[in-house]
């Protein structure tokens, strides 16, 4: 193998197992992505809206003088930026959503950030167990990740 020729290439060309999308690596990959993809959709249609946890009133406050045109503030009037949100990266990845006309109705700019990151954290809790535990390790990991927000939404309500 040439020396500037990476592993994944090698293998891509030779047709490696691994890297193969047939047979019983596409069902893996469909048992795994599945869920990774309809769980934070069901999550958004079932659980209601309107639901606020944690600093979610702190990062609307921010989101709403960002889209203004009043700056990172929470109040307008404040002097000075005061960064008061939990979490710098999504307050401004929030307001820069709810720029787009569509996805500033139900509070979507603020929801799918999240959405998007439960994704994530359920394809991570899939790779980390499944790593020494093989498939049903990765899929239980998975799946006890994906009990937790549903279990805390029914319980506040």
């Amino acid at each position: 193998m040439d020396s500037g020729r990476t592993d994944i290439a090698h293998r891509l060309e030779k047709g490696h197992p691994k890297t193969s999308l047939s047979g019983r690596n596409l069902l893996r990959l469909i048992l795994v992505l599945l869920p990774a993809v309809v769980l934070p959709i069901f999550s958004y249609l079932y659980f209601p809206s309107d639901l606020l946890w944690d600093d979610a009133a702190f990062v609307l406050k921010y989101v709403e003088n960002i889209t203004a045109g009043y700056g990172y503030r929470f109040n307008a009037t404040d002097a000075e930026p005061i960064f008061g949100s939990s979490s710098f990266l999504f307050t401004i990845l929030a307001a820069l959503l709810k720029l787009v006309p569509y996805l500033s109705h139900d509070f979507l700019f603020v929801r799918l950030p999240g959405l998007l990151g439960y994704s994530v954290t359920l394809l991570l809790s899939f790779r980390i167990p499944s790593r020494q535990c093989g498939l049903i390790g990765g899929l239980l990991g998975m799946l006890m990740v994906a009990s937790v927000p549903q279990y805390f939404s029914l319980a506040d309500s």
